[in-house]
């Protein structure tokens, strides 16, 4: 059963001021050809995102000044997604690995303020 990027979005999530001048620190809402939307956190100095309610914090694949690339794994595997975000055109695409190089979903993104990852317990 092949699962659509939004749903593997919200497996993920539940199993794992404006934009600072530096631009080190932000978030992105991204809208999906499905109108679905997709909220990241991004703090690229230390190489480290999160999705949604931001229940864990991750590294960034790739980083670079056009690009951020991002994997995004089902916590049993069974669902992985490559996701670029284009720095300077605000558009995103996200690929279901193993069905192919067309992306499953795409659209654009907006960048807010960055709301802040969850503290850590130790």
């Amino acid at each position: 059963m092949k699962m659509t990027f939004g749903a593997a979005i919200a497996l993920f999530a539940l199993n794992a001021s404006p934009v600072q001048a530096a631009g080190q620190t932000f978030d992105l809402v991204c809208t999906g050809k499905s109108k679905q939307q997709y909220h990241f956190r991004f703090d690229v100095a230390q190489k480290k995102w999160c999705l949604g309610e931001c229940l864990s914090v991750w590294s960034i694949d790739q980083l670079a000044d056009s690009m951020i690339e991002l994997s995004i794994r089902t916590k049993d595997d069974s669902e992985y997604w490559n996701v670029k975000i284009d720095r300077y055109t605000s558009k995103f695409w996200a690929v279901r690995r193993g069905y192919g190089s067309d992306p499953k979903e795409w659209g654009e993104c907006e960048a807010r303020a960055f709301s802040g990852f969850p503290q850590k317990k130790f």
